[in-house]
């Protein structure tokens, strides 16, 4: 078992990370690719590419992640690793 991830403050950042949205297509078109702003939509491209790739891998492995092949799953299962947090955090 992995101790980093029960320390609330990584559960945290981890359900941030899991919580991240797409870049919509529009704004692609409205900032200049060689601008700060550009890279940030990016950088959270990137991330949002790499939350989907874990997420595909670990709904094959494990049987509570089946639903997080969906954007709504993944919200879904991000709510509830906070709500755990919070339930821990408080005890």
């Amino acid at each position: 078992m992995k101790n980093n991830l029960l320390k609330v403050n990584a559960m945290k950042k981890f359900a941030k990370w899991l919580d991240t949205n797409r870049v919509h297509t529009e704004l692609w078109d409205m900032y200049n690719p060689i601008g700060k702003i550009y890279e940030g939509l990016e950088r959270r491209q990137q991330r949002a590419d790499d939350r989907d790739r874990f997420c595909r891998i670990r709904s094959r492995q494990r049987i509570s992640w089946k639903d997080t092949y969906s954007r709504l799953g993944q919200f879904i299962k991000a709510e509830l690793l906070l709500k755990y947090i919070k339930h821990r955090y408080s005890r």
